[in-house]
C-alpha cells in the first residue's frame, strides 16, 4: 500500500513537472512505466477467487459414506446433499446412526467410541481434529440430523455427540422412557408407550431384557419386591410405586411387548442349556446347516475344541481375548467380525494390562495350535 502511494506521489510530481514544461514524451513514458510496474505488484482478484473456489471445492469433494446392506447391496450417501426420506425406511437403526454421525465426522469430530473412529477412518476426507464441531454444522446438516431423529425417534439414539438436542427432546417431552447404558458412551432409549423393535432387543443382554420387561409394569406403578428393580426404576421421575398388582392396567401394546421380551429371554435360557453356555463374552463360528461352535471367553479352552478350528478361526479366537477388553483393531476384517457382538466396545490400542491370567493362558494355548 505504501509503495502504491509512493508511486502515485511520484506520478503526480512528474505530471506537474510535465505541465510546467509544456509536455514531454519522455516524462510520459516514465509515468506509464511506473504505472505498469505498480499494476504488476497488485494481485489479480479474480485469480485469487478462483483458487479459493477450487480449494473449497476440493474440501467438499467426495464427502460420501458407503453402507453395505448385505447381499452385494450397497448405497452411497452424499453428506453435502439433502437426505432422501424414502431411503431412511430401508435402513436399520445402526445404519441411521452411522449417517447421523457422518454429519459430525465431516467436520473432523474425534469420536471417543472406536467403532465410529474405525468406520470413518476408511474415508480419505475424514480427519479427526476436535471433540466439539457443533458450531460447524450447516443448516442442511441440522435438517438432515433432525430428519433422522424424527424417523428414528423410537429406536436407538446414540448420545455420543455432545449437545444432542434430539435426545433432550426425547427425554424431556416423553413420559415413559427407559435409558440403558451399553458402555463407551453408547445408550439405548426405549419408549414404553410404543411397540418394541426387535432390532433393539437383539442388542441387549439377558439382564437388560429383564429390566425392559419389568419397565412395562413399572410405568403402571408396580411395587417391586426385588431391590435391584426398585432402585433402578427410582431414577425415573415417572416411577411411582403404588401397587403389587398392576396386571389389569397393562395395555395391549404393553402385553405384546412383554411377550416379545419374554421370547428373547427364553431364547437366552434355552440356548444356554443346549450349548452348556453361561456368560456374556462369547463368540461363535458358523459351520453351516445350523451348526455352530460357541466359545465362552470367560472359560478355560479345551484342546479338543481347538482341534476343530481352522487357521482363520484360531486367529479370530486369539484376538477375541483382546477384543473383549476393547482393543481397537487396525485390520478391518477383525473390526467387522467383532462388531457383531454387543459386548465389543473398542476404546484402546493397548489392552495388555487388562488381560486376565485366564486370558493369557488361553491365548498361549491357541498360539500353540496356530
Amino acid at each position: 500500500m505504501k509503495k502504491v502511494i509512493k508511486h502515485i506521489l511520484i506520478i503526480g510530481l512528474i505530471m506537474t513537472i510535465n505541465s510546467l514544461l509544456g509536455g514531454c514524451s519522455s516524462v510520459k513514458d516514465i509515468a506509464n512505466k511506473t504505472l505498469s510496474k505498480t499494476n504488476d505488484n497488485v494481485p489479480k482478484v479474480e485469480d485469487a477467487t478462483n483458487k479459493q473456489s477450487l480449494s473449497n471445492s476440493d474440501s467438499n469433494k467426495s464427502r460420501i459414506i458407503k453402507l453395505n446392506l448385505g447381499s452385494n447391496n450397497a448405497i452411497e450417501i452424499n453428506l453435502d446433499e439433502k437426505l432422501n426420506e424414502e431411503l431412511l425406511t430401508r435402513l436399520n437403526d445402526d445404519e441411521l446412526m452411522v449417517i447421523r454421525n457422518g454429519y459430525y465426522a465431516k467436520y473432523g469430530y474425534e469420536f471417543p467410541d472406536g467403532r465410529y473412529l474405525n468406520y470413518f477412518n476408511q474415508f480419505k476426507w475424514y480427519k479427526p481434529l476436535s471433540d466439539n464441531v457443533e458450531n460447524e454444522l450447516t443448516v442442511l446438516d441440522k435438517e438432515n440430523i433432525r430428519l433422522i431423529d424424527e424417523y428414528d425417534k423410537s429406536k436407538v439414539n446414540n448420545i455420543e455427540i455432545p449437545t444432542s438436542k434430539s435426545n433432550s427432546r426425547i427425554k424431556n417431552n416423553r413420559d415413559y422412557i427407559m435409558k440403558l447404558d451399553l458402555g463407551s458412551g453408547y445408550f439405548i432409549y426405549i419408549d414404553l408407550n410404543e411397540r418394541l423393535s426387535e432390532e433393539i432387543l437383539w442388542k441387549l443382554t439377558e439382564e437388560e431384557l429383564s429390566y425392559v420387561r419389568n419397565g412395562y409394569y413399572a410405568k403402571h406403578g408396580y411395587k417391586f419386591s426385588q431391590e435391584k428393580y426398585l432402585n433402578y426404576f427410582k431414577q425415573y421421575s415417572w416411577y411411582n410405586p403404588i401397587s403389587s398388582n398392576v396386571e389389569k392396567s397393562l395395555s395391549s401394546i404393553d402385553q405384546d411387548n412383554v411377550k416379545l421380551v419374554q421370547e428373547y429371554e427364553d431364547t437366552f435360557t434355552s440356548y444356554q442349556q443346549e450349548n452348556n453356555y453361561i456368560g456374556y463374552f462369547c463368540i461363535y463360528f458358523d459351520r453351516g446347516a445350523g451348526d455352530y461352535i460357541m466359545i465362552d471367553l470367560e472359560q478355560g479352552l479345551e484342546e479338543s475344541l481347538l482341534c476343530q478350528l481352522n487357521s482363520t478361526e484360531l486367529a479370530l479366537l486369539r484376538n477375541a481375548y483382546y477384543a473383549k477388553h476393547g482393543y481397537i483393531f487396525s485390520m478391518q476384517e477383525y473390526s467387522n467380525y467383532f462388531y457383531q457382538y454387543e459386548w465389543y466396545y473398542p476404546d484402546s490400542k493397548n489392552v495388555e494390562s487388562r488381560l486376565t491370567n485366564l486370558d493369557k493362558s488361553n491365548i498361549a494355548l491357541v498360539q500353540k495350535y496356530e
